[in-house]
């Protein structure tokens, strides 16, 4: 037999834990207020045919202009040729000396069609991103991503 105390705690658990799925997604940090003071690194990479992984920015778009934190950060990843994205490949870059590698705080947000990362919380300023990506032919795959923050 359940004690008064226990009882209301076990009729409480329920509720607050329907509150907690229901509630909206917590912010995670994708850019460090300390990542966004180090300076930009403007090298520019070498392109050519690709036949690796097309990775498209959804967003934040380059058309998308300013935006606000947090926000929707997504990308989508579209193997070619009867490949397959080969996740273990995957790194994502943010491009400032010394480079800081996003790879391990985006994981939890990436499946083989893209990542989602809900509520991305970066502070204010200009941003550049690198992604890189294999499929399973080992060809790779490279999106140069640039966006701006804008202040709250």
């Amino acid at each position: 037999m359940l004690t008064r105390g226990y009882r209301r705690l076990w009729l409480a658990v329920p509720a607050l834990a329907g509150a907690l799925l229901a509630g909206p997604a917590a912010a995670a940090t994708l850019i460090t207020e300390h990542e966004a003071q180090l300076p930009p690194d403007n090298s520019v990479l070498r392109s050519g045919i690709e036949r690796g992984p097309e990775i498209s920015v959804v967003y934040p778009s380059p058309r998308t202009g300013v935006v606000q934190s947090p926000f929707d950060f997504r990308v989508k990843f579209q193997p070619h040729g009867g490949t397959t994205i080969d996740l273990d490949s995957l790194t994502v870059t943010y491009k400032v000396i010394p480079a800081q590698d996003l790879t391990s705080r985006l994981k939890p947000y990436t499946h083989a069609d893209g990542i989602e990362m809900q509520n991305a919380e970066v502070p204010a300023g200009k941003y550049r991103i690198m992604i890189f990506l294999k499929d399973s032919a080992g060809h790779e795959g490279q999106a140069d991503i640039h966006f701006e923050v804008g202040n709250k």
